[in-house]
């Protein structure tokens, strides 16, 4: 008697069979995840190696740039000794002077009881409608005009106020003249202050607007000194004619130029700005209005002027009665 394979046992049979038939694709399939995963990975490596390698580049350039600034500063300081060392077998005379954008000076003085001086209108009271281009010309020896001082450092004053996205300030006759009475006070005491040391009526800026004749003084002030030769603060200088004016950077190279009243001005307008006093001042949203007063003074055989602006804050300027 023949023995017969159950139905269940049939079914059995093909399962196992299948399984046996897909065990090699899974496998295959977990092969190739694994071998997917390890080239991603080293992929990652390889941009980690490249990134670090470029970072590397990059710092060792930054290095080789440091060491040529050094050894290109080296190389100038060898080149200013050994024109040093030269000049001394010349006979020209070589100056250092630097120059202050505010730096009061000490003045051993006893205080005295000036009188109370009455101002008068300078000329740079009077209108700054002038030809541009006389602004161009270069600033003579001595005392420059007034007129062309006040209307260079106002364009150059009004000029950074717009390029920061803020009004062009008004011209004051008034401010004007306060500016000016102080430059030359600066001048004649020897002090360089925004305080009057000696009158008191004359001490701050506001008590000086009051004096100018303003009845509602709001006073703002940037002071400086700047020389009237095209030259670089500190550095070496050979006075070639003292009472010419001519100077120049080797003994004998060409006369430096002297500054235009444009050039002037910008250069006393960027230093006022590099300094975070003076430029908060300028930039100020609350000045209305705006005064400029210069007076020229001999820094060591130096053509030198003293610029004072003077800046109206919150009300335009209202005259006193009685006229002053």
């Amino acid at each position: 008697m023949k023995r017969r394979n159950s139905p269940k046992m049939f079914v059995a049979v093909v399962l196992l069979v299948g399984i046996a038939s897909t065990a090699p694709a899974v496998a295959r399939s977990a092969l190739e995840s694994n071998a997917r995963e390890a080239l991603l990975d080293m992929q990652v490596r390889i941009a980690r190696a490249e990134l670090a390698a470029a970072k590397a580049r990059a710092k060792a350039a930054k290095i080789r740039a440091q060491i040529d600034a050094l050894r290109e500063e080296r190389r100038l300081e060898a080149d200013r000794r050994a024109a040093a060392q030269a000049s001394k077998s010349t006979e020209a005379e070589v100056v250092v002077t630097p120059v202050p954008v505010e730096r009061a000076k000490k003045v051993k003085k006893p205080k005295v009881r000036a009188p109370e001086p009455t101002p008068t209108p300078p000329p740079s009271a009077a209108p700054v409608d002038v030809d541009p281009s006389a602004l161009d010309q270069p600033i003579p020896l001595g005392e420059a005009d007034p007129i062309l001082m006040v209307r260079a450092i106002m364009d150059a004053t009004n000029i950074a106020r717009v390029e920061h996205g803020l009004p062009a300030l008004e011209h004051n006759a008034i401010l004007d003249r306060a500016a000016t009475g102080h430059a030359r006070r600066m001048v004649e005491s020897a002090f360089f202050s925004h305080h009057d040391p000696e009158v008191e009526s004359l001490k701050t800026p506001s008590d000086r607007l009051g004096v100018a004749g303003a009845a509602n003084p709001k006073a703002a002030e940037n002071i400086i000194t700047e020389v009237a030769i095209e030259y670089e603060s500190g550095e070496n200088v050979y006075v070639r004619d003292r009472k010419k004016g001519h100077f120049s950077r080797t003994a004998d190279g060409p006369i430096l130029p002297r500054h235009t009243y444009r050039t002037f001005a910008q250069s006393v307008v960027d230093r006022w700005m590099d300094s975070p006093g003076h430029r908060k001042n300028i930039l100020a949203q609350d000045a209305l209005q705006i005064g400029i007063g210069t007076a020229f003074r001999d820094e060591r055989g130096f053509p030198t002027f003293v610029a004072v602006q003077n800046f109206q804050w919150y009300e335009p300027i209202q005259a006193k009665n009685d006229g002053v």
